[in-house]
């Protein structure tokens, strides 16, 4: 399996079309005042309902139920509200009841369940009234949303399932760029980028997966998602025991040093595996917000930088998941750790002899992460341990296309390959 490292920037495998340049989500709102209603109330409902547009149209982007979730979430506020709601009748006894009600349940509801914290940041576009009805008022805006905690408030309300045994997966990702260009990652030609990104992603998923059949979600296989999701009796090509693999990768760019050449990202991870059939999730994981200084000076090792650091970032949790959300055949899993490794080609040349010489015997090998000059392989193999180190053994001395020989090393407690 040859990468193309120069290229490598982010390690995840679809890019979506358009401009992604912080690019924020926009959100509507309407809100029905009365008369007396202040200023600051209505402009607080007015977020409210925009915010709850813009969860909406990211909650159908992560392929996760939205109908399902308000659902739930209107259900779990009612139940929230009731003891309040008694409170204040036994407190008013009919004096302004209703109107302290209303006042009291819409102020609640526009703070509950954290909605009021799914963007990090927004700006209004436009907030005006109707002329025929001067009550009914509506907002427009645009916000940076915080996917993740999207998705942790609808694993709140919705809950998860336990892994199920899926019979085929899709693999789709977003990766969006913040503050810069992608010519400041090194990037000269998007479509190298997400060609050879998707194949290898592919191929590695495969490898873990084994015997379940994987794809890339193209625009055909989105519809087909959204068909599969609002027709009852769905009769298209997707099979319902289908899982969604969904990661996405925000970078932004927070400084930019000429003297020294170092460029200055900060990094966001997260993915979720979606059941297909349900919409409920089956794995979720974010990784928190992460600095990192690379230096630019030449501009094919940036690229090659961050994308080890996002590969092997993303990796550990896609192995924990992946495990969750399959039952992954007979093959047992062994991590061997690289030693000598001087690029990302070396440990790409090492894992195709694996593959090479292990195609008899059904062994196979991905690389789970790499920083420095050390890697990390993922060996997967039938039978037991002993029958694996006896195969490695053989690696002893074999030459890599990358000019360097193996050495494979074992001691009491440690097994590793030594590039020399």
């Amino acid at each position: 399996m040859q990468w193309p490292y120069k290229y490598l920037i982010l390690v995840l495998f679809f890019v979506t079309q358009g401009n992604l340049f912080a690019e924020w989500t926009t959100g509507k709102g309407r809100f029905q005042s009365k008369k007396e209603d202040s200023e600051v109330f209505i402009k607080k409902q007015l977020l409210y309902e925009a915010r709850k547009d813009i969860v909406t149209k990211e909650l159908n982007r992560l392929g996760y139920d939205a109908a399902t979730f308000w659902r739930n979430y209107n259900k779990s506020f009612e139940s929230y509200f009731a003891p309040i709601e008694n409170d204040l009748r036994i407190k008013y006894k009919g004096k302004n009841f209703a109107k302290r009600l209303r006042v009291k349940k819409e102020n609640e509801r526009s703070k509950y369940g954290r909605i009021d914290r799914v963007l990090r940041a927004f700006s209004i576009k436009k907030m005006n009234r109707s002329t025929k009805n001067p009550n009914s008022r509506y907002i427009t805006i645009e916000g940076d949303t915080n996917q993740n905690l999207i998705g942790k408030i609808y694993l709140d309300f919705v809950g998860s399932v336990t892994g199920a045994g899926f019979n085929y997966a899709l693999l789709s990702s977003q990766i969006f760029i913040k503050n810069c260009t992608w010519a400041d990652l090194g990037i000269r030609t998007e479509r190298d980028l997400v060609d050879s990104l998707n194949s290898n992603w592919k191929a590695w998923f495969k490898k873990k997966l084994d015997s379940v059949p994987i794809e890339i979600v193209n625009d055909d296989t989105e519809e087909e998602i959204r068909n599969i999701k609002n027709t009852k009796n769905y009769s298209g090509n997707l099979s319902k025991s289908t899982i969604v693999i969904r990661l996405f990768t925000t970078l932004t760019k927070k400084n930019e040093d000429k003297i020294s050449k170092k460029r200055t990202f900060s990094i966001k991870i997260g993915g979720v595996f979606v059941d297909l059939a349900s919409g409920y999730p089956v794995s979720h994981f974010d990784f928190p917000e992460e600095e990192r200084s690379f230096d630019y000076s030449d501009i094919n090792k940036l690229s090659s930088k961050v994308a080890s650091f996002i590969y092997s970032q993303t990796l550990v949790e896609l192995d924990q998941s992946l495990t969750k959300s399959f039952k992954l055949g007979s093959r047992n899993q062994e991590y061997i750790e690289v030693k000598g490794v001087k690029s990302f080609a070396d440990l790409n040349a090492l894992t195709s002899v694996l593959a090479r010489r292990g195609l008899s015997k059904k062994i196979e090998g991905a690389v789970s992460s790499f920083s420095g000059d050390r890697g990390k392989i993922s060996i997967f193999f039938p039978g037991d341990k002993i029958e694996l180190i006896k195969f490695l053994r053989l690696f002893n001395g074999v030459a890599l296309k990358t000019g360097k020989r193996i050495s494979f090393q074992e001691d009491s407690s440690l097994n590793y390959f030594v590039l020399k």
